[in-house]
């Protein structure tokens, strides 16, 4: 049954309006015109703590307290007499003085014989949302005060919350940032979408390495974590609907790695020194014996003849001594030659070998204005080698191509790294804008003591390149040079079997 206004009147009596106000949730009072209380509801009672009858014909400012503003009370009441609804909030106190906050709706009576007012307790609203605000304040304090960048994203990668430490980077690289980071959370944590992330109390971490900004390339540390918080829209009510966000917290590395690098280039580069110093001591002291052992040899035998012909010679006996003299100072030298540190073979990325060279060799390219590209085949297979004596090998290498470059006098001043990969092989290609090596000095170069540098020359002992022929018999590798088609200079080609063959 439908029950319209004009017809209400048949279907409640007196007695069921008040049975009606008695029971609505909402505190509710009656006044006259004058303000004073002719009716309150139960509800009315329970929220002020005083009875009907400690109400009724008592004037509503026996709720008033003080710290209401009067403004407030002048806006009431102007509204009111004019005919109109008033809303707003007062400082009531209950019966036992306590404060409290009511929201009030007073509306004039078509009789214009009072007012009926709707009387609501939103003290307990009132100090939560303006927790909730305190709250959101201090997170965004904080928020804001952390010296790293902090982002919050949503399911669709769209920024729910930064702070300005992130917003100035994010500012550097634009889009890119962030679309950079999703995808390497993708990337390392094998999910085609971040809504596919298992939240876990533990967070997540991974390296960024971001295009080059103002001359350098920055790496940087993300700290990631997924939350879990409930959904607040109306239609999710029944549903207990989660909505899932990403908490990322950015560290900027680039110093620290850089800083890193260095100390382990600067321990690269003491390996390196110390181990051209073995190889060119073993060289050296090998010669020697090499050079003496044939005179030595020669003197011996002479001796020999003439105490068999000529037993009468008073110097006989002091050259036989002197010759085994001599023989001992060579085993003496053979002992003095210096043992390589061991060196297992392992597992050996040549790709990261050859970067490693080129870094070592930065600042001479750099001083020299000789650039340094470098051509790696991404896929290529680790090899069975031992590192220390591949690196060594391999900055002989760049560093005898610097040389012939500076000796060439070409403007042309480059030097070119490619690695390529073959069935068992690794093939690595060093090419110079240098002169070249004719081809008859092809295999000479790599022996000891040979160099085709002016006599003059600083360092020209010939020990570089033989360090790098026997690196290369260490590993069972192929050493080829020729002529670089693309460069007019030398190209030295290695061939790196992919599996050692002693193991």
């Amino acid at each position: 049954m439908s029950i319209t206004l004009n017809k209400i009147d048949d279907v409640l009596d007196i007695k069921e309006y008040q049975t009606i106000l008695s029971t609505i949730p909402s505190a509710i009072s009656i006044t006259d015109s004058n303000g004073n209380i002719v009716y309150v509801n139960h509800s009315f009672e329970t929220i002020t703590g005083y009875k009907s009858n400690q109400l009724v014909g008592k004037p509503s400012s026996i709720l008033s307290y003080k710290k209401t503003p009067k403004s407030v009370y002048f806006d009431l009441w102007k509204t009111i007499n004019d005919g109109r609804t008033w809303e707003g909030e007062l400082l009531n106190k209950r019966a036992d003085n306590s404060i409290y906050i009511a929201e009030i709706k007073i509306t004039p009576l078509p009789s214009n014989n009072g007012f009926f007012s709707i009387h609501q307790d939103v003290t307990d609203r009132n100090q939560t949302t303006i927790s909730h605000s305190n709250q959101e304040s201090t997170l965004e304090t904080i928020f804001n005060s952390l010296p790293i960048p902090a982002v919050i994203i949503g399911n669709k990668k769209q920024v729910l919350g930064s702070n300005r430490k992130y917003n100035q980077l994010s500012l550097q690289y634009q889009a890119t940032l962030l679309e950079t980071i999703c995808k390497q959370i993708k990337t390392v944590t094998g999910v085609k979408s971040l809504t596919d992330l298992p939240c876990s109390p533990h967070a997540h971490q991974l390296e960024v390495d971001m295009p080059i900004l103002q001359g350098e390339s920055r790496t940087l540390e993300c700290i990631f974590s997924k939350l879990s918080i409930s959904d607040t829209s109306v239609e999710n009510y029944f549903n207990h609907h989660a909505l899932h966000q990403i908490c990322i917290v950015i560290y900027d590395r680039t110093r620290e790695k850089k800083l890193l690098n260095d100390k382990r280039l600067n321990t690269l580069n003491l390996m390196l020194s110390e181990s051209k110093h073995v190889h060119s001591l073993q060289e050296v002291l090998m010669a020697a014996i090499h050079q003496l052992q044939g005179p030595m040899n020669m003197i011996d035998s002479a001796v020999k003849i003439l105490k068999q012909t000529n037993h009468s010679c008073s110097g006989l006996n002091a050259m036989s001594e002197a010759t085994q003299a001599g023989f001992q100072a060579l085993d003496n030298i053979q002992l003095a030659i210096p043992e390589r540190p061991y060196e297992a073979f392992q597992l050996v990325n040549i790709n990261q070998l050859i970067h490693d060279a080129v870094e070592v060799n930065a600042k001479a390219l750099l001083n020299d204005s000789i650039n340094c590209h470098l051509e790696f085949t991404g896929t290529l297979r680790p090899i069975e080698g031992k590192p220390a004596r591949l690196l060594l090998a391999i900055c002989q290498i760049i560093e005898n191509a610097i040389d012939a470059i500076n000796r060439s006098g070409n403007s042309e001043r480059t030097i070119t790294i490619t690695t390529l990969p073959s069935h068992h092989e690794v093939i690595i290609q060093i090419a110079d804008s240098g002169n070249g090596v004719p081809k008859h000095l092809t295999t000479k170069i790599f022996e000891p003591f040979y160099s085709h540098k002016p006599t003059h020359h600083e360092g020209s002992r010939g020990i570089g390149l033989a360090i790098v022929q026997q690196v290369i018999n260490d590993h069972a590798a192929t050493l080829n040079v020729h002529k670089s088609a693309a460069l007019n200079g030398a190209c030295i080609e290695i061939l790196l079997p992919i599996s050692h063959g002693g193991k």
